[in-house]
This record gives structure tokens, C-alpha cells and sequence, in this order.
């Protein structure tokens, strides 16, 4: 027989545990801070000398974090940082263009911190081609060398 296990009731006159998905850990910041942020920071992203998200919090005195965790839960910040990123990319590819910025620390912000990766394109040489092959069906009797 399978037993069922339960958790344990809350003490004699406390409030059920996490009943519905409420409970937890008391929040820190109100849905009222967050709007305020999202606001706050497409201000600051229109600033010409802000680029990085991690300087916004750190000017603020929290976690960077937290800005990833807020966009998940508040549509209105998660908007703000929808756009603040699309300014963040633009200021990059034009730094970069523009010979204002590095262009490797330009191309390593750009491929880990947006949605841009690097193409490579791959040839194989015919020792290659022909390891390929072989690892394919182990025969090489069916490989045409034209070299004369």
C-alpha cells in the first residue's frame, strides 16, 4: 500500500502553510518600487554615458539580479527592460562600428548579453571528408581519389 505524505499542519492558531501558492518569504519590494524602477531605468538607459544594467543597480544599492527576476514577474518592468536592452544593443553595434568601443569586448557583450551569436563556417579538407566517411561505414574501398 503507497502512503500518502502530507505536510505538516501549522501550530495551534498560526495561519495555514502555502496554501494556493500563497506564503513564502514576506516581499521586499512592492509591485509600486518595481513600476517606479521600470520608469527609472528607460531614464537612465536615454543617458549618453549608461550602457551597463549591472552600474543601474549598483547606483541604486541592489543586486543586478534583480532586474532579470523583476522583468519575470512585472509586465511593466519587463517592458522597460525589453527596450533598455534593445538601446544597450544599438549603442554596442554602433560603439563597435564606430571604433568608440573594443570590438572583442564589443562582440563578447553582444553574443552573452543579447540574442546575436557568431557564425563559423566550416570546410573539410578530403582527409577529412574521408575520416568521416570511414567512421560511417569503415570501408574505404568505395572512396574515388581523382588526384593523378
Amino acid at each position: 500500500m503507497e502512503t500518502i505524505k502530507r505536510k505538516p499542519a501549522p501550530p495551534l492558531g498560526h495561519p495555514p502553510y502555502n496554501v494556493n501558492g500563497e506564503g513564502g518569504r514576506p516581499r521586499r519590494f512592492t509591485e509600486e518600487f518595481v513600476n517606479n524602477e521600470a520608469d527609472e531605468f528607460l531614464l537612465w538607459i536615454k543617458k549618453p554615458n549608461n550602457l551597463w544594467f549591472e552600474d543601474f543597480a549598483e547606483e541604486r544599492d541592489y543586486n543586478a539580479r534583480l532586474l532579470s527576476e523583476w522583468a519575470k514577474e512585472n509586465s511593466r518592468f519587463r517592458e522597460a527592460y525589453e527596450r533598455a536592452k534593445q538601446k544597450q544593443k544599438s549603442i554596442l553595434i554602433k560603439g563597435g562600428l564606430l571604433n568608440k568601443f573594443n570590438s572583442k569586448i564589443v562582440t563578447f557583450c553582444l553574443m552573452n548579453c543579447s540574442d546575436m551569436v557568431e557564425k563559423q563556417a566550416q570546410t573539410k579538407s578530403n582527409n577529412e571528408a574521408e575520416s568521416v566517411l570511414l567512421s560511417i561505414d569503415g570501408n574505404s574501398k568505395d572512396i574515388v581519389n581523382d588526384q593523378k
